[in-house]
């Protein structure tokens, strides 16, 4: 029985560095779809000049048949919330918020996986037991 598996970026750290180090192609040597929250992907190049923003954007652009940003909920009220309160602060963890709605929803097949990409250990632990137990994200 064959397993279908799609790399889902929790943060934006790990894009981050990679695009640093021009190496963002690394994401699909494994040929799986690469999924990027909505959140992460903002917080990734929102800004112009931030280390790597304008890296993933082009790598973004250029392999859209294999990376797909994903919109979320989560980050649509985020959004909404930042226009009508001018200077609110973003809402903390909203790229961990926006995976585990993805993890949630996402349509993965019987026997399909997810690997979560991230560089914080107890986030990645975090999305996994909240993803299936079903929970709310904390806030």
């Amino acid at each position: 029985m064959a397993v279908e598996i799609a790399i889902i970026v929790t943060d934006a750290p790990p894009l981050i560095t990679l695009a640093a180090a021009r190496s963002l192609d690394y994401l699909l040597y494994p040929s799986l779809p690469v999924i990027i929250p909505d959140a992460v992907f903002h917080e990734a190049t929102h800004a112009s000049g931030k280390l790597g923003a304008q890296e993933i954007l082009a790598w973004y652009r250029a392999h859209t048949d294999q990376v797909r940003v994903e919109p979320t909920d989560i980050f649509g009220e985020e959004i909404v919330l930042r226009e009508t309160l001018p200077g609110r602060k973003p809402t903390r963890d909203i790229g961990e918020r926006a995976a585990i709605e993805i993890i949630r929803n996402y349509p993965l097949a019987d026997g399909a996986r997810a690997l979560l990409l991230s560089d914080d250990s107890d986030a990645v632990r975090a999305v996994i037991e909240q993803a299936h137990r079903g929970e709310a994200p904390k806030r």
